[in-house]
């Protein structure tokens, strides 16, 4: 036997003298085999020697037409004319008023009468100094909260930001940085991101939300065990108009590293309401080359002596960071101090070295005589045999100038897998050699269509100390009913077992309660709604978003821009998702709450039948709470008519007349439109094609008939637009030629 191979498919099929044979030179293949490799059904019919079949793959032909069908999509979609409004920030314009306000029952375990709180707030986003104006209030207690005017990526991914800050004591600030999207202290990890007002945020990782937070002034926070060094997390964010995005964040440290000519600043001003003074801090660092960044700052803070004495204290910095690989293993160097006078210095040698599956990182410290400690220093391996599981040590030295010596040191097991498509398990154990052993299971499934579900297990103190937390949240965020349910229980705690439910509606009403073992209950009902201060009525879903005012107009000099005096268009329709306006009597028309961020069309529907949006797209793109202008042109359309002028034509008969008109067709053609229109002349010889746009055409009038051996007349001519006087063309007959008339006949 033999065999053949259809590479296209990566089958292969058995051929034997039964299905495969040749006589007489001609190739025969059983019907069954022929099937199986070519075709997606066979029908024979005998009786009518009859075969018929549907190839299970496309044969050449119709790969070509599929190709030059996409091939002239995509240039016709190039040779669209694309328009891109957005909104510029403005010395002021009106924004957005957001208020909530919240009623809460409660009462503690062994009451049997509840106490009632309430509380209410006002926040206010809109422009002001062509920023980003933000500003809270505080109802029940009649406080101001932060007021500050944001430029966000105001130059290279940096934001500023200006304002008072505070309730009781106000103190002036103003910062000017890069964003990082975490934080560490005490060894602790936080993920910090600006979020639109509203949002509600979920922590991801590995595809897993492990946490869920609603933003705060403007803010979301995660401070959760399962954030760990050197992981990639997705903040998933949730507008309350329904959009969702995703922010990437890498804990990996950076070392501030920048490439060749890229530039960092982190400046922070910030007033102290107690000293009366002014802290500063800055650093800036540049990159040399791809490998090698420097850095230099300053600081201020005000310090007080043994006396209680105010004084100021300056420390500048310098720190130089290097990066290169070795047998494509990567590391890092970075070496830095801060000196201040008076033997206040500080030194520091940090190192990372990656090295197949292990992790080395060394910091050393020194100190100057002013401070208690003389040296540190930290020492970190990391072991990842596989996906899914790491080792890691810690090891902890401080020296102080009195001859004492503290260590500490700490080591753990990480165990992170998918198990199945919709389960992640992630694990710790960790001792240390003043930390008694703690473990941790956290289990997350994600399989029920409508919720998540969550497992957190927590043994502290050698195990003796239990807490766990099974919570069920909504996955449809911003959907009519958004809900979260939370079962816990701790060993330890008096009220070991409590529930947490809480339910939003429509985004307007919230609701919930909390109940624990002792008695102790708390219920809440709250009310929230966005208004646009310039239309209370609009229906407001978010306050990061945009007003959009439309101006339909004539483009008379197809510049694609409104001129002074352009005639304004009413009656146009105008569809932004699922608003839509129509233009008045002065061509404007206008929406609201449109969110920002995200790239819409306008789609224009013209009622009107002479007018015509051409080959423009009209694109807005919200990035602030002022208004976006949209100016749209509208094409007018015009007509071409023309005249078959006879006159001149020697011994005609009226019969002889009305057959040469019968016999000649006018065809106009624009390239680039890809426009064909033919006609013909009535039996007075007139003709008329409507609805062009201003622009160059080629017009041809063709002799077809056989009595007079006419040549063709092709001539490229330009309509223009005149308001209420189509363009009038006059074409001159005789036996010899067409001609098109340098001056149009009166009569026409």
């Amino acid at each position: 036997s033999k065999r053949v191979f259809i590479s296209r498919t990566n089958k292969s099929y058995k051929i034997t003298d039964e299905n495969i044979f040749t006589e007489n030179s001609d190739f025969f293949i059983e019907s069954s085999l022929f099937k199986e490799m070519f075709l997606l059904n066979l029908d024979v019919n005998e009786n009518k020697l009859l075969i018929k079949g549907d190839l299970n793959f496309n044969p050449p032909f119709e790969i070509d037409h599929y190709l030059n069908r996409s091939r002239e999509r995509l240039l016709e979609e190039n040779s669209r004319n694309r328009i891109l409004y957005t909104n510029d920030n403005s010395l002021f314009d009106v924004g957005y008023l957001k208020t909530r306000f919240n009623t809460e029952f409660s009462k503690s375990s062994g009451e049997k009468s509840f106490d009632s709180n309430w509380n209410g707030s006002l926040d206010y986003r809109g422009n002001l100094l062509y920023g980003e104006f933000n500003t809270s209030y505080d109802v029940k207690i009649d406080e101001l909260g932060d007021t500050y005017i944001y430029y966000p990526d105001i130059w290279k991914n940096h934001s500023l930001e200006f304002g008072s800050y505070g309730t009781v004591s106000r103190e002036l600030g103003l910062s000017f940085r890069k964003e990082k999207g975490y934080f560490i202290e005490n060894d602790v990890i936080t993920i910090r991101e600006s979020v639109p007002l509203g949002s509600k945020v979920e922590l991801l990782y590995m595809g897993f939300p492990l946490d869920v937070m609603n933003e705060e002034n403007g803010f979301v926070e995660f401070t959760n065990r399962e954030i760990k060094r050197d992981r990639d997390y997705v903040l998933r964010v949730h507008t309350d108009d329904g959009r969702i995005y995703d922010i990437a964040v890498n804990t990996a440290r950076d070392f501030n590293l920048q490439n060749a000519g890229q530039v960092e600043y982190n400046l922070d001003i910030r007033e102290e309401h107690d000293s009366e003074n002014y802290n500063f801090a800055g650093n800036i660092y540049y990159g040399i080359t791809d490998n090698l960044t420097v850095g230099l700052g300053a600081k201020k803070v005000t310090e007080y002596d043994v006396y209680d004495r105010k004084q100021s204290v300056v420390a500048s910095m310098g720190e130089l960071v290097y990066s290169n690989t070795i047998f494509k293993n990567p590391y890092t160097i970075a070496l830095g101090g801060e000196y201040v006078e008076d033997n206040r210095y500080s030194h520091n040698l940090q190192t990372k070295f990656d090295i197949y599956n292990f992790s080395f990182y060394n910091a050393y410290y020194t100190y100057g005589d002013y401070y208690n400690e003389s040296r540190s220093a930290e020492y970190s391996v990391k072991y990842t045999p596989f996906s899914g599981y790491s080792f890691d040590y810690n090891y902890r030295v401080n020296e102080y100038y009195e001859d004492s010596t503290t260590i500490d040191y700490d080591y753990g097991v990480s165990i992170y897998k998918s198990l199945m498509k919709d389960l992640l398990l992630t694990a710790d154990v960790r001792k240390g050699r003043d930390l008694k052993h703690e473990y941790s299971i956290y289990l997350n499934y994600t399989g029920f269509h409508n919720f998540n579900t969550s497992l957190q297990n927590l043994w502290t103190n050698d195990g003796r100390d239990y807490n766990t937390t099974l919570s069920f949240t909504n996955k449809n965020f911003w959907e009519t009913v958004d809900f979260s349910l939370d079962f816990s229980y701790s060993n330890r705690s008096e009220n070991s077992i409590s529930v947490r439910f809480t339910i939003d509606y429509d985004n307007f009403i919230n609701f919930g309660f909390s109940k624990e073992k002792g008695g102790a209950e708390s219920y809440n009902l709250g009310v929230n709604r966005i208004i646009d201060l310039k239309n209370v009525t609009a229906n407001i879903e978010s306050m990061d978003s945009s007003r959009v005012e439309i101006i339909t107009f004539v483009d008379s000099n197809d510049n694609y821009k409104y001129d002074e005096g352009e005639e304004l268009v009413e009656n146009v329709a105008v569809e932004i998702g699922s608003q839509k306006v129509v233009t008045d009597e002065e061509g404007r028309a206008s929406m609201y709450g449109v969110p920002n961020g995200i790239l819409y069309e306008l789609k224009p529907r013209i009622k009107k039948p002479s007018y015509s949006m051409g080959n423009n797209v009209i694109l807005i793109k919200g990035k602030n709470t002022g208004t976006i202008t949209a100016h749209i042109p509208i094409t007018p359309l015009t007509n071409l008519e023309g005249f078959i002028n006879l006159d001149d034509f020697e011994e005609l008969s009226e019969e002889l007349k009305n057959e040469i008109l019968e016999n000649v067709v006018i065809k106009v053609t624009h390239k680039e439109r890809k426009l064909e229109e033919l006609t013909m002349p009535d039996e007075m010889g007139y003709f008329e094609i409507s609805e062009l746009f201003p622009d160059g055409y080629n017009v041809e009038v063709i002799y077809l008939g056989d009595d007079f051996d006419i040549p063709n007349l092709s001539e490229q001519i330009k309509l223009g637009y005149v308001e209420n006087n189509p363009q009038k063309f006059v074409f001159n007959v005789t036996k010899n030629k067409i001609a098109l008339a340098k001056k149009k006949k009166e009569k026409i």
